[in-house]
């Protein structure tokens, strides 16, 4: 393939202006398009197919975020949470299936009694030390 800024032949792994350093390439179009599975740009390359372009990203260059996917922390239970299915524990603040909503049905060990007295703790040392001022 030839550069369209420095006419000269490369390969298809080679043709892209960084790769074999083309000095003329600042002058050069600077379009894109995105991957719609890693959102990387691709730049596109004047006489080069975009489909060649874009297969080749996808052979070398892309590195899809992996999506994680929430489940029920109940031991034993496989659902996958998804906003139609996901219940937040009032008591103690766990995201889990609408099978174990209910507090005897999943680990439910409640968070404000835990918080108050963190809080307590805080404000009791905060209160000595503008005592002792």
């Amino acid at each position: 393939m030839k550069c369209n800024f420095c006419g000269k032949y490369f390969c298809v792994n080679h043709i892209r202006y960084e790769d074999h350093k083309c000095p003329n390439a600042s002058k050069g179009n600077k379009e894109v398009v995105l991957c719609k599975y890693c959102n990387q740009p691709i730049q596109l390359i004047q006489g080069v197919d975009v489909s060649i372009l874009v297969n080749e990203h996808l052979r070398y260059n892309c590195f899809p975020e992996k999506k994680v996917v929430k489940r029920c922390p109940v031991p034993g239970c496989k659902e996958k949470l998804y906003a139609v299915n996901t219940i937040k524990c009032d008591k103690c603040g766990q995201e889990v299936c609408l099978k174990h909503r209910f507090s005897e049905d999943h680990d439910c060990h409640p968070v404000k009694a835990q918080k108050f007295s963190l809080f307590q703790k805080y404000f009791k040392l905060g209160r000595r030390a503008s005592s002792s001022m």
